[in-house]
Order: structure tokens, then sequence, then C-alpha cells
């Protein structure tokens, strides 16, 4: 990217922002729950979905792949994401829903799966008929449909709800959805491979394998893709002004005040935009992601808030903290 080009881009975003200006509180969170920050991982997963769609579409045959990634790490932004930019297409006589999404339900079995497939395409009689038949009209709606994409969330679910046998009927109704030409994503923290594992057929379809982890500080490099982050959200977020989120000081509190856990990020974001905008100002200072941190997580005294004046930095993931043994933990609660 040439020097020019780079400065029309800087001076649009620059005028994007300013157009924030004045805007009530209600438009701005609503912007920030929809809001897509780029970053590598998440455009890696984009580009292999892109890719596996394409192959799809080429081949005529199904395909599938897995998307691993702990709690809060953007599992639902994907979706999200995936189903504005494949959406809907009306037609004279139907609508083509070329992006499906269910999450694994309570009880996962072939014909509960089955059920929450055929709510997703929004047939009103889906939890109506022998497991047999709603397997059937799950495949007749998708091809009905044209869906090229199937996303399953929460995959990790299934082991932790079926034994051995119920483990693999629910991986052999996944493995069954390559009769349609579409790509079928399971997607959910590492616990979830158990499915993938416990039927041969479906190991062997589901050659593609998609992390998406939180960010990291351990190296030099894990800290430039941390700021390059910071810099892009800061950017992105319904303020008039920068607020310098990229500054060596105030990227290293976000990070100690969220792990690097994207949802956490945002959230944490959201209630210091709220704070600025009530204050009459559109950049945030410390005292905003304070009062965020304060209002989000300082539910205990023993809490440690990075955005006090005179805090020591250190990470929250002593006995005690808000992390301690995340990492252990996929399903720790945001």
């Amino acid at each position: 990217m040439d020097a020019s080009h780079s400065s029309v881009m800087k001076a649009q975003q620059l005028h994007e922002k300013a157009a924030w200006r004045g805007r009530p509180i209600t438009a701005r969170t609503r912007y920030l729950s929809r809001l897509v920050v780029m970053h590598p991982q998440f455009s890696r997963a984009v580009k292999q979905i892109a890719k596996g769609i394409g192959q799809v579409i080429r081949r005529g045959k199904g395909k599938a792949a897995v998307v691993i990634a702990p709690t809060g790490a953007g599992k639902t932004t994907l979706v999200k994401y995936c189903a504005t930019r494949w959406g809907d297409r009306q037609l004279p006589d139907r609508v083509l829903r070329r992006v499906v999404s269910f999450s694994v339900p309570p009880r996962p079995s072939p014909g509960s799966m089955s059920s929450a497939l055929l709510a997703a395409l929004g047939d009103p009689f889906h939890d109506k008929g022998r497991t047999d038949e709603k397997e059937r009209r799950c495949h007749q709606l998708l091809r009905a449909c044209r869906t090229r994409l199937i996303l399953i969330d929460n995959v990790h679910d299934v082991p932790e709800r079926r034994a051995t046998k119920g483990i693999r009927e629910v991986g052999n109704w996944i493995r069954n959805l390559d009769e349609i030409p579409a790509l079928v994503i399971c997607l959910g923290a590492k616990e979830g491979m158990a499915v993938i594992d416990a039927n041969s057929q479906l190991r062997r379809r589901c050659t593609c394998r998609i992390d998406i982890n939180y960010f990291g500080v351990s190296t030099d490099e894990d800290r430039k893709q941390w700021c390059r982050f910071m810099h892009k959200l800061d950017i992105a977020l319904p303020l008039a002004d920068p607020s310098n989120l990229a500054g060596k000081d105030i990227a290293g509190q976000i990070w100690m005040a969220s792990y690097g856990i994207i949802d956490i990020i945002i959230d944490l974001l959201t209630h210091a935009v709220e704070y600025a905008v009530k204050a009459g100002r559109e950049h945030l200072v410390q005292d905003d992601l304070c009062s965020a941190f304060q209002a989000k997580f300082m539910d205990a005294s023993r809490q440690i808030n990075p955005f006090s004046p005179g805090t020591l930095p250190r990470t929250l993931d002593d006995k005690g903290d808000l992390f301690h043994r995340w990492l252990e933990d996929s399903d720790a609660l945001i």
C-alpha cells in the first residue's frame, strides 16, 4: 500500500469516526454489539471457510471442518459474520438460506439435532416426526434452500452429555450431512474433537482444523499483534476522537483486564464508551476503563482493578483472581 493510499484511508477513517459526535448511547452500544474487528486468526478462519464453500460449490459434494476456540474467543462473532457475509437471498418462490447455524441441544441425539436444524431452517413442525423422518426433512430443506454453510456451535457439549455410544450416534448424524453440497463446520472447545474422533468416516472427511485462541503477550510478536489489534479497535470504536488504546501502558492494562479474551474486551469497552459519552467526551480516558472494570468485575473486594492509579501491573490469574485457572476451564463463565 503506497503512502498516498494510506493517507486517504486514514482520512476516511477519521471522517467516519467524526460522524459519531453527538450520537446517542443506544446507537453506539447497538453498533458495538455487531462490531467485528478483523485480526489474523479471525481472518484466517474466514478465508478457510470461504475456500471450503468454494470447493463445495465446484465439486457439488459436502465437506466438513472444525473450528476449535475456547469460550469468549469469538465463535459467536464468527457465526454472525458468516450469516452477514453470505446472507439470505429472496427469490420469487422461496428464500435461499445459504448459511444455517444452530447450537447443540441440551440432550444431543440424532433426533434432537435434526429438530434443532429444522428450527434453524424455519420449519414450524421441527419437533414432529420420527428421527429418520426429521433427518430426511433436514436434507430436503437444505437442498431446497441451497444451503452452503452449516454451523454447529458448542460441539464440545456432546461428550459432556453423552456416553461413547451417544457421541458416536451424533457423529454419524453429522457425517450424514455430507450428502448435502454444503460445508459443515463444527465449532467448540477442544473437547469437541471427541465427536470427530469417534467416527472414522467423519474424521477422514474433516481434514481442516481452524484454531482461534485468546490474544497473548508472551513474545514480541504477540505484543505487536496485540497493539495492532488495539489500534484497529480504537479506530472502530463509536467515538468521534481516538483514544490511543495502542499506547504501551493502556494496551497492557486492557490485556490484564481481559486476559486477551475478545468477548471480555468488547464488553469492557462497551461499558467504557457509555461512561465517556455520559461525561460528554468523545474519547476514552483511564477513569472510563477503571469504572467499566469496576462495574463488570468488582463483585468481590479481592479483585484488583488494573486501571486504578498506583496499581502494580500483573496478570489476574493468581488464586482468587478473575482469571485463575481460566485456560484450564474453556467453559468459564463470562
